[in-house]
């Protein structure tokens, strides 16, 4: 398998695992953080009070494209280290389609904090991000997973066929 990759030589986005078991690539935040929200005033930066937080995203300023398209694609996946940070994946896991070719770009859902909230006698008057617990520009911020492309026949039928299990799930088999 092979990937082309597309970065600044003088900033990498992506590095390769650590260990020979490992399966994430880590990837970095290239710029600063774009906050998507509505803010108090015409300040839109970090240090801005905001009515509500959309989202905030980083560019990694990496594009990949795989040789053979038909063989593998890639998923954007947060780092463990996430759990340390008032972020939250915005859709979970991201998926990078094999023909895409744009830079890779990570959305995380800002998580409020009590201490976020900025009040002034009694009112509240909006959200200060707590610049200590997201992301900065060269942070490594989502992990890479590759993937094999799998495209099974799909059989439209009204009857399945039998199975073991049966039906059963949210936790029928047990704690």
């Amino acid at each position: 398998m092979e990937v082309y990759i597309k970065e600044n030589p003088e900033e990498p986005s992506i590095k390769r695992p650590e260990y020979a078991g490992d399966a994430g690539y880590d990837l970095f935040a290239r710029e600063n953080p774009k906050i998507s929200g509505d803010p108090v005033g015409r300040n839109k930066t970090l240090t801005a009070t905001y009515k509500s937080i959309d989202y905030i995203e980083y560019d990694t300023k990496l594009i990949v494209a795989p040789a053979d398209e038909r063989e593998i694609y890639a998923m954007v996946y947060p780092r463990s280290s996430v759990s340390k940070y008032n972020l939250a994946l915005a859709n979970s896991v991201g998926v990078v389609d094999s023909g895409f070719r744009d830079t890779i770009k990570v959305r995380f859902r800002y998580i409020m904090q009590p201490q976020d909230i900025v009040m002034k006698d009694g009112e509240i008057l909006g959200i200060k991000i707590n610049t200590d617990k997201i992301y900065k520009k060269g942070d490594k911020i989502a992990q890479l997973i590759w993937c094999l492309h799998t495209h099974p026949f799909l059989n439209f039928n009204d009857r399945m066929p039998p199975s073991e299990r049966e039906l059963g799930g949210f936790g029928s088999t047990g704690v």
